[in-house]
């Protein structure tokens, strides 16, 4: 489905094709992330020749006017080749703030620089992790002689340290103010994270920066509208870059599952496959007409509440659709999706920083349900979800006799007072050494296992209360870790294990004292475990293994493995 029929966004597109075919983008982003670099400031001058800056601006400005659609337009082919350069995030959101700045010589030096790729520029508002609308925080500027004095503390700004300056929020007393904010001002400094993809936010510090009162670009409830109206209209090109993205993911799995035999037969023959690549292929269909129906529907000439609305429903419904694609992807190319050299996991890792990135997909769907106009006679509004309650129960609480509302009380409260702020949504998987602390915190509560019987150390949680439990915990942020031992080995050893084994190992479990590897893939056994060759010949109390095991996640950090193996010497698969 196109996205819009004007004939200059079709050309965009094309010629988008055209200039970006001619580099190997995945490669520059594992090269990029390789060497801690964010973009290419050359490349970025490339879109600018190309007149990818200049589309949102209007003509009396030097710029296409071409509007959002054909902005959205490029941002899928961005997202077909996973140009790491933020053209969302700077090309689409710092344009449309500066477009709608009051006339000012400043505003035309930025608008003609920003255009031609001299300036970088980012926005910077957000204070906070989960902050889905600007508003005035900590940030802010008080009367310093002929200007102000800029403090506070920015978050997850992009571009981080690539930028050439911000376009910052602050408080005046209470009152919104927008600055312009060159990054070599003196008093600025940022500490940069490195995200899931490569890339890479900051945190944007000004420890008493001058600004001259000729930066100050705009005050009132004003700038607060323009920041959320950009806003909105990035959360769109993130959602036609997620498109983008979905689309070229599903293509480059179709092509693999064309070539990628298993049992003698190409494993796109499996009728099973194909059902579930085809239902992959309607979730990116029903993400594009989501994305039509904006971009049709003038979402540019609307404000305010309507515009949240829309730009919330369809962000919902493409982080969603990538995610869902991304991850199905990876799954049809096996083990070695999981792997860095293999691109299906590239597109995958884009789909999860887009999806957070101004938002994630289940904050949009609180978000746009919040926003929809309601009747008494239909629906009541919703009480917002507290960040903390009141209460605490003690270790040896039986969880499970909680109501689902009390034990997430009990969840929140908990995380809040004890679990570590650094460890917050981290971008990454954490390694062993960083939540061994944590871990020892969990035990103490009696929560290192959740899903495991009382009896055996664990929370004997239902699967509701498990559900329950475990949103809060991805709520909160709380890093991922080795995990294997836990959902995997425990709730086996539990079922079919000897009593010995179960007193042996499983406390050795719950404390991390054992971290238990997966040993299931090797060279000509992905997915097809029925091909494995690894062999275990049993001498006695003991089996001997011979063979190889690869792909094994968290090998590294691990004390022991479980793996398959094959006993009998019949070559029938499965034995």
């Amino acid at each position: 489905m196109p996205l819009h029929d004007h004939t200059l966004s079709e050309a965009f597109t094309s010629s988008a094709r055209q200039l970006l075919a001619a580099t190997d983008h995945r490669a520059r982003v594992r090269r990029l992330r390789d060497n801690g670099i964010p973009l290419e400031r050359s490349m970025w001058r490339q879109f600018a020749e190309a007149g990818w800056l200049s589309l949102l601006f209007p003509e009396e400005d030097g710029g296409l006017g071409l509007g959002l659609p054909s902005a959205a337009a490029l941002a899928q082919v961005v997202g077909e080749h996973l140009v790491p350069e933020p053209f969302a995030a700077a090309g689409v959101r710092s344009a449309i703030v500066l477009g709608g700045l009051p006339t000012s010589p400043l505003r035309s030096r930025l608008i003609g620089s920003f255009a031609q790729g001299d300036l970088l520029i980012g926005v910077a508002w957000q204070e906070s992790a989960g902050q889905l609308d600007a508003q005035v925080g900590q940030a802010g500027v008080r009367r310093d002689g002929a200007g102000w004095r800029l403090e506070g503390v920015k978050r997850f700004v992009e571009p981080s340290g690539a930028a050439d300056g911000w376009l910052v929020l602050a408080g005046d007393g209470g009152e919104a103010v927008l600055l312009w904010v060159p990054a070599d001002s003196a008093g600025v400094s940022l500490v940069e994270d490195r995200r899931v993809d490569g890339g890479l936010w900051a945190s944007v510090a000004f420890d008493g920066v001058s600004v001259p009162d000729a930066h100050l670009l705009l005050r009132g409830p004003q700038a607060l509208t323009l920041l959320a109206h950009a806003d909105d209209a990035g959360r769109v090109a993130q959602c036609a870059e997620l498109l983008g993205l979905a689309r070229k993911a599903h293509e480059i799995t179709l092509d693999y599952m064309r070539l990628r035999k298993q049992f003698g037969k190409a494993i796109g023959s499996f009728q099973a496959l194909q059902h579930r690549m085809v239902d992959a292929g309607l979730q990116i269909e029903l993400a594009a007409a989501a994305l039509e129906d904006v971009l049709q529907g003038e979402f540019a000439a609307l404000h305010g509440r309507e515009c949240a609305r829309r730009a919330s429903r369809l962000k919902s419904r493409c982080a969603d659709a990538a995610l869902q694609v991304t991850r199905l992807c990876i799954q049809m190319h096996g083990a070695m999706g999981y792997t860095d050299e293999c691109d299906i996991g590239l597109y995958f890792k884009r789909a999860l920083v887009l999806n957070a990135a101004l938002g994630n997909a289940q904050a949009h769907r609180r978000r746009f349900f919040e926003l929809v106009e309601r009747t008494p006679a239909t629906s009541k509004a919703r009480a917002p979800v507290p960040a903390a309650a009141t209460g605490s129960h003690p270790p040896g609480t039986d969880w499970d006799s909680l109501s689902e509302d009390e034990l997430r009380r009990a969840v929140r409260r908990f995380l809040a007072d004890h679990y570590p702020p650094h460890l917050r949504h981290l971008p990454r998987d954490a390694n062993w050494k960083q939540v061994e602390g944590w871990n020892a915190v969990l035990l103490r509560q009696g929560w290192g296992a959740p899903s495991w019987p009382r009896e055996h150390g664990g929370m004997g949680l239902s699967p509701d209360k498990l559900i329950a439990f475990q949103e809060e915990m991805a709520r909160y942020g709380i890093a991922r870790y080795i995990s294997n031992g836990l959902v995997m080995l425990g709730p086996l050893l539990i079922r079919f294990g000897t009593p010995e084994q179960c007193a042996h190992y499983l406390p050795r479990i719950l404390s991390g004292e054992d971290r238990w590897a997966q040993g299931y893939s090797e060279p000509n056994a992905g997915s097809d475990l029925a091909s494995l060759a690894t062999h275990g010949r049993i001498e006695g109390d003991t089996l001997v293994i011979n063979g190889r095991k690869i792909w094994s996640s968290y090998a590294l950090e691990c004390t022991h493995m479980f793996a398959l193996v094959r006993t009998a010497k019949t070559e029938r698969p499965g034995d």
